[in-house]
């Protein structure tokens, strides 16, 4: 209560920089609290002991007539790598455990059977092992869709996962948000985005987070709002605090100044 009567005090006095520290702060606790809501309650693969992978790491699965089945390393090692410049890949990271994943399978092997000018790739990014590879590819939630073209990753940004929507993206000359990789050894590394571009990720991506947290968890996303709140309103105080703490000592060493120069 005392901190909250703080802010408010603050506030009146920096009205701007309150609001605009009060809503930093307030969307950082949002993803701090949010980032364990994935699409069917459950954590990424960094948390997960088990998975589906399973079988043999080393080889992809491409006996059907649907997308290949790898894993990340084989996917990066034995694809990417040595990908050419004429070459298309288009990769689903999954879980077999995600609802998402087991709904747009269906359609997403349909896909695969039928075009000819992508190849298309299941990458199953849930084994505990395969961590560290799928955080090169910034896999946060599944699935994740992401094409690969000359030299750029695009993340999927044609709304629905069905085959036709799947399917048109696939097609779309200009495709948004690319951003090029290399290889630093065996290591898959992206180049990062302009700031503008990751702060209009971090804002859809909270967003994200809080409308599938209020779809499947009404009560939770309140304790998200709330939690954020109170955050953002605690942190914008403390800093108020420590601002006008820095700021007496040498208010009062000026006074002190002031009055001595007037007595001599």
């Amino acid at each position: 209560m005392m901190m909250m009567m703080m802010m408010m005090k603050t506030s009146k006095h920096h009205p701007i920089k309150a609001g605009v520290l009060n809503l930093l702060l307030l969307l950082s606790a949002m993803m701090i609290f949010g980032t364990t809501f994935t699409f069917d309650n459950k954590v990424l693969a960094t948390n997960n002991e088990g998975g589906g992978g399973g079988g043999d790491a080393n080889a992809a699965d491409d006996t059907n007539d649907g997308a290949i089945e790898v894993t990340p390393t084989v996917f990066r090692d034995a694809y990417l790598s040595k990908m050419s410049k004429t070459e298309k890949y288009f990769a689903k990271f999954y879980a077999p455990w995600c609802g998402h994943c087991k709904a747009m399978a269906k359609d997403w092997d349909a896909l695969a059977a039928e075009r000819k000018d992508v190849t298309m790739f299941s990458v199953d990014a849930s084994v505990k092992s395969e961590a560290k590879v799928s955080q090169e590819f910034e896999i946060k939630s599944f699935p994740t869709l992401m094409y690969f073209e000359d030299g750029k990753m695009y993340p999927y940004s044609g709304g629905a996962r069905t085959k036709d929507a799947l399917g048109k993206y696939a097609s779309l000359e200009k495709k948004k948000d690319g951003r090029k990789f290399t290889f630093k050894g065996e290591r898959f590394v992206l180049q990062q985005p302009p700031i503008y571009v990751r702060a209009k990720t971090f804002l859809e991506e909270s967003l994200q987070v809080i409308m599938q947290v209020y779809k499947h968890k009404p009560g939770a996303a309140y304790v998200l709002y709330g939690g954020g709140l109170v955050t953002g309103i605690c942190f914008t105080s403390l800093f108020f605090v420590v601002a006008r703490g820095d700021g007496k000592p040498k208010a009062k060493a000026a006074k002190s100044k002031s009055s001595a120069k007037k007595t001599n």
